[in-house]
């Protein structure tokens, strides 16, 4: 994942890489994912951040069979939440503006997709990006501490599919909204995020980080 030539600092690449060590059970499915990476072209992979906070990413249409299996391996909740997401997000309209293919490589950045890769378009556009709200859904309720105060508390951390289906609604509305607004000359000039959306419709700051 390194080919990209991300400036990231080696200890946080390795801190990453000891965080990232599965069970014993599910050491196999890890091994075949990092397989498919080895596999990958060097620009299947994309720089987030920067300098050398930044970090390595792939493309999420890379290896996703084998993604999904290590996270149904190691964490289930986390693989219902992306499966009801990725549901929800096929049976939304479709915006008739094609995603530019940068954007797809940092669709899970909290940053805007189109911001990020300087395309410059105001609104998100499908695909949701699923796997990286369902993550940040677990560092809220799963394994992590929620944050006080935040209109997400208030749902059970029982079934993180449940939690944020509601948020993830209402992001989608958001998208289509600024995409009507977009359509008629009134948005904005500053992009909306999908992290953004989902962040605002759970009541938490759309510059929320919680990578760390």
């Amino acid at each position: 994942m390194r080919r990209t030539g991300c400036d990231q600092e080696p200890e946080n690449c390795i801190r990453d890489c000891e965080s990232a060590l599965p069970s014993d059970r599910c050491l196999g499915f890890q091994a075949s994912l990092l397989s498919c990476y080895e596999a990958a072209r060097p620009d299947q992979f994309s720089c987030v951040g920067q300098g050398f906070q930044s970090t390595v990413r792939p493309r999420p249409e890379i290896c996703t069979a084998q993604r999904d299996a290590l996270i149904e391996c190691e964490v289930p909740p986390v693989m219902a939440c992306i499966d009801a997401c990725r549901q929800l997000d096929a049976a939304q309209p479709q915006s008739a503006e094609p995603e530019p293919e940068a954007d797809a490589a940092e669709s899970d950045a909290l940053q805007s997709e189109a911001g990020a890769s300087g395309v410059g378009a105001p609104c998100p556009v499908g695909p949701f990006p699923c796997e990286r709200v369902c993550w940040e859904l677990d560092a809220l309720f799963g394994r992590g501490e929620p944050i006080i105060g935040a209109e997400l508390n208030t749902a059970s951390a029982a079934d993180l599919a449940a939690i944020g289906e509601p948020y993830m609604r209402c992001a989608h509305v958001g998208a289509a909204e600024c995409q009507a607004e977009a359509a008629a000359g009134s948005i904005s000039s500053s992009p909306v995020s999908w992290t953004g959306l989902f962040f605002e419709c759970g009541g938490l700051p759309a510059g929320l980080d919680l990578s760390d």
